[in-house]
């Protein structure tokens, strides 16, 4: 196996990172690291986590989830075998950058993401949409009756809400960092509707128009 090499670009001044990176060399005998998320982007706050990839020549898939020292660490190591195809849900990581790769697997797993980002977005089924529109109709009135099971309903429709709004329009969704950029920048109502919601969880009458805006479909009497 060729030695990994390591992009000097992406640890200056970071050793948070460096030494995260190292672990995954040394520890988990990884030979490529990409870092994906808002450190990838260039728009992480000092709370933002740190997203790592590992790959490995084989071996068992592996989740690192921790604090270090006031700030997290999301990690997901894999096997070559697991990245060999890509599909959407990969796509989260389309923006990674290559921290250490071995030979061009990370350039070549990048480019891979890029190609399936620039394919055309699959739809739902006219049924399975229709079935949201009802679904969040549904637990609206369930959510009114006020009890902890209504107030959990409320919590997991404010959620689902959001990726519904993109795949009830036949868009991708692209978690909730990137869909609320969007609406922002694209259906300002929509954003400030959202806003409004999540400020006032339990303003029925908010979010009654926050669903009736999603599923563009008005309640029924």
């Amino acid at each position: 196996m060729k030695s990994s090499k390591k992009s000097k670009r992406y640890f200056n001044d970071d050793s948070f990172l460096e030494e995260a990176v190292n672990e995954l060399l040394n520890k988990y005998k990884c030979h490529t690291v990409l870092l994906y998320g808002s450190h990838a982007r260039g728009d992480a706050t000092d709370k933002s986590d740190y997203d790592l990839l590992g790959v490995r020549k084989s071996g068992k898939n592996v989740r690192l989830a921790e604090k270090r020292n006031g700030t997290f660490l999301d990690v997901f190591i894999s096997p070559e075998k697991d990245l060999k195809k890509i599909g959407e849900e990969h796509l989260y990581m389309k923006e990674a950058k290559v921290l250490v790769e071995s030979g061009n697997f990370g350039s070549q797993f990048i480019r891979k993401l890029k190609t399936v980002a620039k394919k055309p977005y699959q739809p739902l089924p006219p049924d399975e949409i229709q079935t949201r529109r009802v679904w969040a109709h549904k637990m609206l009135e369930r959510i009114e009756v006020g009890d902890i099971e209504a107030n959990y309903r409320r919590s997991w429709l404010h959620e689902a809400l959001l990726a519904d709004y993109f795949a009830l329009r036949k868009k991708r969704y692209g978690g909730s960092k990137e869909s609320f950029a969007w609406l922002k920048k694209n259906d300002l109502p929509t954003y400030k509707l959202f806003e409004n919601v999540l400020k006032k969880p339990t303003d029925l009458k908010l979010l009654k128009k926050l669903v009736e805006r999603v599923t563009e479909l008005k309640l029924s009497s």
